[in-house]
């Protein structure tokens, strides 16, 4: 259980801290390619020229010349301050690393850059494992199965705990109860020293 609460706490902070701890470690550690998501954005916002529809279609095209299997669209997102749409193509939850992505500009429609899990360099890898393992798709149904009871497990540990300090406390403070009506209050100790 250790070890499944360790890699959920790592790829947490990937997710949350990720521009300010996770990449900056990650790149001095292992090699990484360039990200597109690392570039700033243009400076003067491009207009959305190229709709849904055609960047799922762009997208399936560059699939299909890169002669990557056949697969539908899984989710299509628009980074407007960045200037493309990520077009994720596979299914959902699939064992692995996910679905692929392509990375199409809004305003043009060119291919500005492709990802697919397992390839690339070390980094890019580690990189890519982040999200199948925070959500157990890695192992398929068994690792969501997993990752949930693992889920379960940390409520049932924050209530436990709860309880248990709790019941720990109330001998305590009936200590402190007792402690406090035994002692001599002060007036009474001055009356023993004058007599």
């Amino acid at each position: 259980m250790w070890g499944l609460l360790f890699l959920l706490a790592l790829t947490s902070v990937a997710f949350n801290l990720n521009a300010q701890i996770f990449r900056p470690v990650l790149t001095a550690v292992l090699p990484t390619s360039p990200s597109i998501r690392d570039q700033p954005g243009p400076a003067t916002l491009p207009q959305q020229r190229i709709g849904w529809d055609s960047a799922a279609a762009i997208a399936n095209a560059e699939a299909a010349r890169r002669g990557w299997p056949q697969r539908p669209v899984a989710r299509i997102s628009l980074a407007r301050e960045q200037g493309f749409y990520m077009v994720r193509l596979g299914r959902l939850h699939e064992a692995g690393f996910g679905p692929a992505a392509v990375f199409v500009a809004m305003d043009t429609g060119r291919v500005l850059a492709t990802e697919r899990g397992g390839e690339g360099k070390a980094g890019d890898v580690v990189d890519a494992l982040v999200y199948p393992i925070h959500s157990g798709q890695i192992a398929g149904l068994t690792g969501r199965i997993l990752i949930c009871l693992t889920g379960l497990v940390v409520a049932t540990l924050s209530v436990t705990g709860v309880i248990v300090w709790w019941k720990k406390r109330a001998p305590r403070v009936a200590a402190r109860h007792r402690a406090r009506s035994k002692r001599p209050s002060i007036e009474t100790g001055s009356l023993h020293a004058a007599e």
